[in-house]
């Protein structure tokens, strides 16, 4: 081959790389994620629900290139398997099927590239002290579940839930917010460097605090209505509203972006060397830079 030959296919290469985005995102949690459920088959729409944001459904717009997102978010879901569960057992996210219509097995069949993971709001249901430890071992198991299961995944992003304001349906805020908010981190920190996928750290827990003003590990009560505006209600105080679903998925897609430019300076089929990074803790200025998302490559 000639020089020029090569320069133009390094070229060509070069700004396929730069043009990487992900086109399927599936978007997998509970309730939470699940949010306002007008997206499912209308036989399990709820009314009840509607008030609540869809942050899947924000996403897209959020993100340049038009991406397909798909909203696996099913009610009551978790990471833990049911051993540790002291109510709502049976209800391990990987599990599951599709108790409405739009659940796991069609995330699986919607063969995403990319995976957004908001889960552990209902894994503290009846517990006192949070198993940290089988919470990461079930983090990996439900990553090796997406993995041979969806050909086409290339990265996982562990979202950091943001904090809640009321206790509702055995979900209490200091479970949240004192030890499954760190839990989600150690889970990530054992799960960084997963073999064969790229996987973030999304966390959510400053940059939403600062946007909100919302008073850390406080009840409703204590709040101002400009923090409750971001929840459905003050008596939920756990789903967002449309308000809060739209800063949501604002905070997702800046850490899906960075991971996107960090994913254009190498091929698919180059696995750099994982390298050690801080915990990703940005602010809100940070986060609509793309600071949201913190990088690790997975392991050769």
């Amino acid at each position: 081959m000639s020089r020029l030959r090569m320069l133009i296919a390094l070229c060509v290469a070069l700004a396929a790389a730069a043009e990487f985005r992900f086109e399927r995102i599936a978007c997998i949690g509970d309730s939470v994620t699940r949010g306002d459920s007008k997206h499912e088959p209308r036989k399990f729409q709820e009314r009840s629900k509607f008030g609540r944001g869809n942050y899947p459904k924000v996403l897209a717009k959020k993100l340049p290139g038009g991406p397909k997102t798909f909203n696996g978010g099913m009610s009551g879901k978790k990471i833990l398997t049911d051993e540790h569960a002291e109510r709502g057992s049976g209800n391990q996210y990987i599990t599951q099927n599709n108790d409405n219509g739009r659940g796991y097995l069609e995330a699986i069949k919607f063969d995403p590239d990319a995976v957004v993971v908001m889960l552990g709001v209902n894994d503290g249901k009846g517990l006192k002290n949070f198993p940290k430890s089988d919470f990461a071992k079930d983090y990996r198991r439900a990553l090796e579940d997406f993995q041979a299961k969806m050909p086409s995944l290339k990265a996982v992003f562990v979202v950091v839930q943001f904090p809640i304001i009321n206790d509702d349906n055995d979900v209490e805020v200091k479970m949240v917010n004192d030890q499954i908010i760190p839990a989600i981190r150690k889970a990530y920190d054992s799960i960084k460097n997963f073999k064969g996928l790229d996987v973030y750290l999304i966390d959510l827990e400053d940059p939403w605090m600062a946007k909100t003003g919302c008073v850390e590990n406080a009840k409703v009560e204590a709040q101002t209505p400009d923090c409750v505006s971001y929840y459905r209600s003050a008596g939920d105080g756990i789903h967002t509203s449309e308000k809060g679903a739209a800063f949501l998925a604002e905070l997702v897609a800046a850490g899906i972006e960075a991971a996107q430019r960090d994913l254009t300076t190498y091929s698919p089929t180059y696995r750099p060397t994982a390298r050690p990074t801080s915990r990703a803790r940005a602010d809100v200025d940070t986060a609509s830079r793309g600071g949201a998302a913190e990088r690790v490559a997975a392991a050769p």
